[in-house]
């Protein structure tokens, strides 16, 4: 049996994602969208499409805003909110 909880890959426009509200990291967005900007996209942001919002990769998210990008490549969960945690 697999753990893996990814419903979903697909590329979904940026202003359809939300930030989590719980995000302890800190990152730089501009070193991010530097990267983004040279390497693309290597892996999807992870989200929880219940309520499409950003479980791994906000900084990536707000990157890829930053730049301008109308879609991301997201991989799209099910889990409930203890697992969103």
């Amino acid at each position: 049996m697999s753990n893996n909880r990814v419903v979903e890959i697909t590329d979904v426009p940026v202003g359809d994602l939300k930030a989590y509200k719980g995000n302890p990291r800190v990152g730089s967005i501009e070193a991010i969208a530097e990267s983004l900007d040279e390497n693309k996209q290597y892996k999807p942001i992870v989200v929880n499409k219940k309520d499409n919002s950003i479980l791994a990769g906000n900084h990536t998210w707000m990157a890829a805003k930053h730049l301008g990008w109308e879609t991301i490549s997201v991989a799209y969960v099910d889990v409930d909110d203890n697992s969103a945690k």
